[in-house]
């Protein structure tokens, strides 16, 4: 009979006690442990990730997008080096998607053209501009200099920067607009561009800004003034508005841009830097939190008709157009909450292609560029509701251009309604060549077709 705990001898193998026996046992428990281990681990990690996607994908379905959060939004190298003008949304329409559709667009406009010397913003034969002289002659002549404005879409206000310099504002649009039907909605293919202007006076800042030298043909808000002529000025982007339709979105597609040195945040979180539009006097009282300062006057603008006048102090009231306050981010008018959040999902977004846009390498071929960010953007979720449903609206909902709507950046300051481009561009779905969407298409109409004189000529905010 064998023992428990011993081993039938062989002249070949060495003796086992029960000592050893203990040892070897231990020794496999040790070794399998090991093994186990990292096995377990790995399954721990594949149900995580299991969770996380399903989360993921349960948060997409009840906000609408998914997140872009943990997620890379970057542009496409191709857009500098091959431009190209995007048509559509992607299909998955995160927040991402409409910014990429935006950015890639602006690129597009701001690269050189295959058919002129210029940029393709300048191609007036498929972007004609906006003649606020004579609205009529839009589609038919091409002006003989650069028709602009002094006064901005709502009240007629101008601004002037801190060398007391008027900010002009010119308008191109897509000519499937010239003679478009005036009933249903506009071609799925319109593109609208508002750009802001200010006044170069130095070869230096020629590096800095998009700058163009032209003839001005300049109309103020006085209709029954003629416009009035200003030879080889050179003029340089500080602002830039970007209204694209699409198939799967009538309502356009917002998006604005500034250039890094037009002002501060109204609550500065950056040291002073030269601002075309704000004082160093007047940036330390937004330091100590002086925003109604009465000297500075800050976003404060009145109707005028002048080419210079004391400078306009002005700041952005909302970083990436969107309020962290606002409930709308967060739940619907039901209460019925986000996860994600919109607010997150949409300043990620931005945040994520500036930083790759304003620094680096990417416009290594036109550097001048990367002086420009994406202020935010606007659209509707669902097409089949009007914009005046405040539930349907995505994006930078604060949505404005410190240089274009200076005075009603989500509202007056410190603490009226908020306000962004649906406030004053209506959507109504099947409609949008009637509703006021487009106020270009308005005003290019002639009197008879009824829908004429929607708007003052430059007043593309009444």
């Amino acid at each position: 009979m064998v023992k428990k705990g011993s081993l039938v001898k062989s002249t070949d193998e060495p003796t086992f006690t029960p000592q050893n026996e203990d040892i070897i046992m231990k020794l496999h428990k040790y070794l399998l442990h090991l093994t186990l281990i990292p096995l377990l681990t790995i399954a721990l990690f594949a149900c995580m990730n299991d969770k996380r996607a399903s989360l993921e994908k349960s948060t997409a379905l009840a906000s609408g997008y998914t997140s872009t959060q943990m997620d890379k939004c970057i542009p496409e190298p191709s857009w500098v080096t091959s431009p190209s003008l995007p048509t559509e949304i992607a299909s998955a329409e995160t927040f991402c998607d409409f910014y990429r559709f935006s950015l890639q667009s602006f690129i597009y406009f701001m690269s050189n053209s295959e058919h002129i010397t210029q940029r393709n913003f300048e191609d007036t034969l498929e972007y004609p501009i906006y003649n606020y002289a004579d609205t009529d002659a839009s589609c038919i002549n091409t002006p003989s200099g650069l028709s602009v404005s002094i006064n901005q879409a709502d009240h007629n206000v101008s601004i002037y920067d801190q060398k007391k310099d008027v900010v002009y504002y010119s308008v191109h649009f897509r000519r499937s607009l010239c003679g478009a039907p005036t009933t249903g909605n506009l071609p799925v293919d319109t593109i609208e561009i508002k750009m802001a202007w200010k006044v170069l006076n130095n070869a230096e800042d020629l590096k800095k800004y998009v700058n163009i030298k032209r003839d001005l043909l300049i109309t103020t808000s006085e209709d029954s003034a003629p416009p009035v002529k200003k030879s080889n000025v050179t003029l340089g982007l500080v602002g830039f508005h970007l209204v694209q339709s699409t198939p799967n979105h009538p309502e356009m597609i917002w998006a604005t841009f500034e250039h890094k040195d037009n002002v501060p945040d109204c609550k500065p979180a950056t040291p002073y830097q030269h601002y075309s539009f704000m004082s160093n006097s007047c940036w330390k009282q937004l330091m100590d939190g002086h925003i109604t300062d009465p000297t500075c006057k800050f976003n404060q603008a009145q109707e005028q008709s002048v080419l210079r006048a004391d400078a306009t102090e002005i700041c952005r009231v909302y970083p990436d157009a969107s309020d962290i306050k606002n409930p709308l981010y967060y739940q619907n008018s039901q209460g019925v909450k986000y996860n994600p959040n919109k607010y997150d999902q949409n300043v990620d977004a931005i945040n994520q292609l500036n930083a790759i846009t304003t620094s680096g390498q990417y416009y290594a071929a036109d550097p001048v560029l990367k002086n420009y960010f994406i202020v935010g953007g606007l659209w509707e979720s669902d097409i089949s509701q009007p914009s005046s449903v405040m539930d349907n609206q995505r994006g930078s909902l604060e949505l404005a251009n410190t240089l274009m709507e200076t005075t009603i950046q989500g509202g007056n300051i410190p603490d009226s309604p908020t306000k962004n481009c649906f406030h004053c561009h209506a959507y109504t779905p099947g409609e949008t060549a009637t509703s006021g969407l487009s106020h270009i298409f308005s005003a290019l109409q002639p009197p008879a077709k009824g829908i004429k004189d929607v708007i003052r000529r430059h007043d593309f905010g009444k």
